[in-house]
């Protein structure tokens, strides 16, 4: 394909595995990529391999970027302060694993499992001095099934951007997308720092359904590195939940007395529902225990 008149060079911010595969997209649009700025040693690694430019650091990249019609935000943990925006001539893109403007912020697929949300979303939005508020330039959704968590949630949103990727770049070089504003009165932000984070312990003070939702939305790893389980106090110690499922016996006892299931191995605690019967934990070494 020939290159676009109105785009055709850009940079590539971020890390992981993403902004390689829209790299390929790119190309294959004619598009040069002209440098990138790794967060990772992934990204890092395939732009030394590749032979593209390899800005160290974000201070090294505003100090000796040239201008660009595009950058592209892809994967990228840490806000972007304005001036390096000023060195895309047409847009910076970002892409977001939620739906604006309802799920903007951080962790985003965590907290729409929390909500009980039944569908999810990606959004590709025009980058400005507040985050995520930008004019959406493409969006794509997700329907979430009963079981899924945010690793699951995760992969899902991480496939939708590879095939969203492809539309936006050819909407983009035929000028074919129309930005929308975003109607920023529906705005909620998610911060990073929650206190869902302090010790990540099941409250049983709450419904089965409830409490089930909270272990399969902290059930992930986060762009730190941080192990976000859910945790359960059993015998005075804290593990993470591993294997457990509803069970169809209505709680008598309260919130939170542990019994021994008759029929099979696992131990019944009591919700404000029903019984959730956990069938293994994790210790803090990794070591997972039969309850």
């Amino acid at each position: 394909m020939t290159k676009s008149r109105n785009f055709s060079t850009c940079y590539l911010i971020g890390d992981g595995s993403l902004p390689v595969a829209c790299s390929h997209t790119l190309r294959r649009h004619g598009i040069h990529v002209s440098g990138i700025l790794p967060m990772g040693s992934t990204f890092h690694k395939w732009g030394q391999a590749n032979g593209v430019k390899v800005f160290p650091s974000l201070d090294a990249f505003n100090k000796t970027a040239s201008a660009v019609d595009y950058i592209f935000s892809l994967g990228n943990p840490i806000i972007l302060p304005e001036k390096t925006l000023f060195f895309a001539k047409k847009n910076c893109v970002n892409y977001h694993d939620g739906p604006l403007p309802n799920y903007s912020g951080v962790n985003v697929p965590m907290w729409a499992i929390l909500n009980g949300e039944e569908r999810h979303g990606i959004t590709w939005h025009v980058m400005n001095k507040t985050v995520d508020t930008g004019d959406i330039l493409l969006q794509r959704f997700i329907e979430l099934s009963p079981t899924d968590t945010t690793t699951t949630l995760n992969k899902k949103c991480y496939q939708e951007a590879l095939n969203s990727f492809e539309d936006l770049v050819d909407g983009i070089v035929n000028s074919n997308i129309v930005p929308v504003r975003q109607d920023l009165s529906k705005r909620r932000y998610y911060p990073l720092h929650t206190k869902l984070f302090e010790n990540s312990l099941v409250d049983w003070n709450s419904t089965a359904e409830k409490i089930d939702r909270f272990c399969r939305a902290l059930s992930f790893v986060d762009h730190l590195g941080i192990d976000r389980s859910a945790k359960v106090n059993l015998y005075n110690e804290n593990y993470t939940i591993g294997k457990y499922f509803i069970t169809n016996n209505k709680s008598t006892l309260e919130p939170g007395t542990l019994t021994r299931a008759q029929e099979s191995f696992g131990v019944d605690i009591a919700t404000q529902s029903f019984d959730i019967r956990i069938l293994s934990v994790k210790k803090n070494d990794g070591e997972i225990v039969s309850t």
